[in-house]
C-alpha cells in the first residue's frame, strides 16, 4: 500500500490533472500524519 503513496508534489499535481483529465471536478486528498502543517504544505503543492 505505502508503494502506491503520493509523496511528492509532482505526484500529487499530476493525480490531480489525471482526475481532472477524467471529468473530476471534485478530488479529496487525506493527510494521515499528525503534523497540521501537512495540510498547508499539500495545498502548497497544489496551488
Amino acid at each position: 500500500m505505502a508503494d502506491g503513496m503520493l509523496t511528492t508534489p509532482e505526484q500529487i499535481r499530476s493525480a490531480i490533472r489525471q482526475f481532472e483529465d477524467l471529468g473530476a471536478d471534485e478530488v479529496i486528498l487525506y493527510c494521515y500524519g499528525t503534523d497540521p502543517d501537512q495540510v498547508d504544505r499539500l495545498a502548497d503543492a497544489v496551488l
